[in-house]
């Protein structure tokens, strides 16, 4: 009992530290900064030191943008985790307008991870109160009222290993950072030197960027645009307006969706014994209707046990924040 209540108490005190540190931290960074020695944009983020200029709120993201003679870069890192389910659903797209206006309009674009497009699937509808396991593959859309095992195929991989909020175990973050390995192309427009396209992470361009999750779950992400693809100078004075902004899950044509009481989300894979793997989910949280149809099977969101907090609408709804910059000189 005695070492149950040390292990709480030690968790919030660690939770008040970090609240603590959040305080510190603007919503947006100000000021410049030079990038540290031997900086590379392979999202490890070892040369951050895991000290960030600014915690955004509205994403939920800390980060730094620096420069050097050469690149901006931006490190960013997502503790949350339904944030960082956001992110590797529908990626991270960085705008820099180079006339300094919170315009995404002629501005320069990279996004990444490119993810492929999601479809919708309808699958056999259980009663109230609970379903049958969903098939694998794309997000199924399950009877009236039923919860249903999700069936997350791919996506399973990245976003399954439990119910929301739980501690990732080893092998989970094991299974993300493999699946990451397989995303190896970055989506660009905007550049005159560079047509509006799919790019390899291995370029010639020298536009840099890569995605990782660190020993306790958590997303890391580093990206290195050059100056000249920009059009800048070392020591250009020009006011900068940058873009970062989490696009969330893109389904194409998704239907309405109302909020009901009653069926729940369903447990995050339907292969027994793999991860993310649970039983049929059941009453007690929202159910998400389409169209009037029925209830939605979380893509590797439920887990362990069915139901859960899985908020289907944050995961959809895209979030971003604008900030100005100009280049340090060292």
């Amino acid at each position: 009992m005695k070492k149950t209540l040390t292990i709480v108490t030690l968790f919030a005190l660690t939770c008040t530290v970090a609240l603590a540190q959040d305080k510190k931290l603007k919503d947006v960074q100000e000021g410049a900064l030079w990038a540290p020695a031997g900086v590379k944009a392979d999202g490890r983020l070892i040369e951050w030191n895991d000290s960030f200029q600014a915690y955004n709120k509205a994403t939920k993201l800390y980060y730094t943008i620096a420069n050097d003679d050469r690149n901006i870069y931006l490190a960013i890192k997502s503790t949350d985790a339904m944030n960082n389910n956001k992110i590797v659903a529908g990626a991270i797209t960085i705008s820099i307008n180079t006339e300094g206006k919170k315009k995404t309009e002629n501005t320069y674009k990279i996004t990444y991870p490119v993810i492929a497009p999601i479809t919708m699937q309808r699958g056999a509808g259980g009663p109230i109160g609970g379903g049958p396991a969903g098939g694998g593959g794309a997000i199924m859309v399950v009877g009236r009222g039923g919860g249903g095992a999700g069936g997350a195929g791919g996506m399973r991989a990245m976003m399954g290993g439990g119910a929301p909020g739980d501690p990732l175990d080893s092998a989970t973050i094991a299974i993300r950072k493999k699946a990451l390995l397989t995303y190896k192309e970055i989506k660009v427009s905007g550049f005159k030197d560079i047509p509006d396209s799919l790019i390899s992470l291995y370029n010639e361009h020298g536009v840099k960027t890569m995605a990782n999750y660190d020993d306790k779950g958590n997303f890391l992400y580093e990206v290195a645009i050059p100056l000249k693809l920009m059009g800048l100078e070392p020591g250009s004075t020009n006011e900068l307006a940058y873009n970062v902004r989490l696009n969330g899950l893109q389904i194409p044509n998704l239907p309405n969706i109302d909020m009901m009481g009653g069926g729940g989300f369903g447990g995050g894979g339907a292969d027994p014994g793999g991860p993310g793997a649970g039983p049929a989910g059941g009453g007690g949280a929202p159910t998400i209707r389409m169209n009037g149809g029925g209830g939605f099977a979380g893509a590797g969101g439920g887990g362990r046990r069915g139901g859960g907090t899985f908020n289907f609408q944050e995961m959809i709804s895209p979030s971003d924040f604008w900030g100005k910059y100009s280049l340090a000189k060292k």
